[in-house]
């Protein structure tokens, strides 16, 4: 089984559709989503909606070690990295990009 986290890190990007990969042929592949932010279920404030420079700089170390340690788990309970889905090109995609 093939897992992929897809890191959402704003209320645009929540809105937009999801994206789908194919999976290859006779392998099963489960979608997750992993939203920057202190809350998984639901989430909060994600960490690109947040308005202060100062309280995205303190909690991305916090959510990077999060998603680091999703993946490992991943890693560990499947013996395979998952694919990780980081969309747009901000703040909370390159703490991300980093993390996974």
């Amino acid at each position: 089984m093939r897992h992929v986290i897809v890191v959402v890190g704003s209320r645009e990007q929540l809105q937009q559709a999801a994206p789908r990969i194919q999976p290859r042929e006779g392998e099963s592949q489960r979608v997750m989503n992993w939203f920057v932010s202190r809350d998984q279920d639901p989430p909060g404030k994600l960490l690109d909606d947040a308005r202060g420079l100062v309280q995205k700089l303190l909690l991305a170390p916090l959510l990077a070690y999060n998603l680091y340690q999703q993946v490992h788990s991943v890693k560990l309970w499947s013996g395979k990295r998952p694919l990780v889905l980081v969309r747009g090109r901000s703040f909370a995609s390159r703490v991300a990009a980093y993390a996974a």
